[in-house]
């Protein structure tokens, strides 16, 4: 739903996804690996 100002309120139960696109834009949707812009912290407790 459209809210105002660009944004948009979807609702949706645990489990459920969505994808926004724009207006008639139907992507095939990938799951690929990203590759990074640069280093990052790993995630969790910092090593000791």
């Amino acid at each position: 739903m459209d809210v105002g100002g660009g944004a948009v309120q979807v609702a949706l139960c645990k489990g459920e996804s969505a994808l926004i696109t724009a207006r008639g834009d139907r992507p095939e949707p990938t799951v690929t690996p990203v590759r990074p812009n640069e280093d990052a912290p790993r995630w969790g407790l910092p090593p000791i």
